[in-house]
């Protein structure tokens, strides 16, 4: 009887202590996953990570006694503390939104279930979304949680407008002039509700100053972001009249799984970049305002020049984009789409005919398509060259020098053998 107790004891003290390495080591992957860390900050981390990797592989090597020693009544109370305190932390979350008004839509007989399904999955289990797409995106600000929060409000936002679409029986030229408009209300409207749900009480909410903020960012988000997300065309024709969906020119047929999945890849980019457009208006007019940082942002970014770091590198990236990484993926037609994969945001470039604004394009962007067309021209050429000198080169050093050498060397060897000769005699 004394040997169990012991055991209990034992085992909190291993649970608590894993528990919190784990969670530093969860701490450590989220600080690792930002681009903007010197190198300096990244190998500290590395080295962190490690030492709490070799503390947790000795705690389990020394830990004295089989868990299974514990009695089941003990791992069921364990098993329903760790629930309840799950429930407390979502309710702590306050999640004022229509989760399951969504949710019991999706779960009827519905064509789009499949597309929705797997995102939906993505913002109700409980682990933080990571960004391993090679950039800094402007939702990478948020907490866990806020950002769950945004890739719902949107998801349940699409899902009502595009259904609205459909209930009114819009006709299918009507909607091909005003993807880009419905793009730019969608929007909008998630912008003012986010905002609104997540300005602390110690703020007055003022709906119709938001609007105002809204309305005077909208052409700038426009042109920076919503113009640029690709094939909501696709996407809509898919959804709301069920089209067949091109993918490496096949047409594949609604519902079937490979066009639910390239649905679902458009759809998830669509939401990723409807995120960065809300959040790049909350950084413009409410990054240094104290109670909306401690209530959105990760506290690294409460600093201002941590904020203005962030900022800047988001503003660099653009500037790259627009200038070199747009213009060759036009001339290689790809697209660029973030995707959730996981429990991380990841990045994928799909074949797509862009000859059309290949022809568009002008100045810097048109001048970096014409270098790259240079240097596949020249490519070849240049190989040849190299390759035509690397083989003389070898010719050189094995024919006429390898060969001099080893006629000295056998020289040198047959006078030394003479001398030889000679000093016997």
């Amino acid at each position: 009887m004394t040997k169990i107790p012991q055991n209990k004891l034992l085992f909190k003290l291993y649970q608590g202590g894993l528990k919190e390495i784990n969670t530093n080591l969860k701490q450590i992957e989220s600080e690792l996953a930002f681009n903007s860390l010197s190198k300096f900050d990244q190998q500290f981390l590395l080295g962190r990570k490690r030492e709490l990797l070799t503390a947790r592989w000795l705690i389990n090597q020394l830990f004295p006694f089989d868990i299974s020693e514990i009695s089941s009544q003990e791992n069921q109370y364990l098993t329903i503390k760790n629930n309840l305190n799950s429930l407390n932390q979502k309710n702590q979350a306050n999640l004022t939104l229509k989760f399951p008004d969504l949710i019991s839509l999706v779960q009827k007989e519905s064509p789009i279930k499949p597309v929705l399904e797997n995102t939906l999955n993505f913002i109700q289990f409980d682990f933080e979304i990571l960004n391993q797409t090679g950039y800094i995106l402007e939702i990478d600000v948020l907490k866990p949680t806020q950002k769950k929060e945004l890739i719902y409000l949107i998801l349940n936002k699409i899902y009502q407008k595009l259904e609205e679409i459909k209930f009114i029986k819009i006709e299918f030229e009507d909607l091909q002039g005003k993807n880009k408009s419905i793009l730019t209300q969608i929007w909008q409207e998630i912008t003012l509700d986010f905002i609104l749900q997540n300005t602390p009480p110690s703020l007055e909410k003022n709906p119709e100053q938001i609007k105002d903020l809204i309305l005077k960012d909208t052409i700038e988000i426009q042109q920076e972001i919503l113009n640029k997300i690709p094939l909501i065309k696709d996407l809509f024709n898919y959804w709301v009249f069920q089209e067949t969906i091109l993918i490496d020119q096949v047409p594949y047929s609604f519902n079937t799984p490979e066009g639910n999945q390239r649905a679902e890849i458009i759809l998830q980019n669509l939401i990723i970049q409807l995120g960065n457009g809300v959040i790049q208006l909350i950084l413009n007019h409410f990054s240094e305002v104290e109670a909306m940082k401690e209530k959105l942002y990760y506290p690294r970014y409460y600093s201002s020049r941590e904020m203005a770091k962030f900022r800047n590198i988001i503003s660099a990236q653009y500037r790259k984009y627009n200038l070199f990484i747009e213009p060759t993926q036009i001339f290689e037609s790809q697209y660029q789409f973030f995707y959730l994969k996981e429990n991380k945001i990841e990045k994928i470039l799909i074949y797509y005919p862009r000859q059309k604004e290949l022809e568009l394009l002008k100045g810097f962007p048109w001048l970096i398509t014409i270098i790259l067309e240079f240097r596949d021209a020249i490519t070849p050429i240049l190989q040849a060259i190299v390759t035509f000198l690397g083989k003389g080169l070898v010719y050189i050093l094995t024919q006429i020098i390898g060969r001099g050498i080893g006629l000295i060397g056998k020289g040198i060897l047959q006078g030394v053998g003479y001398t030889l000769q000679e000093f016997k005699k």
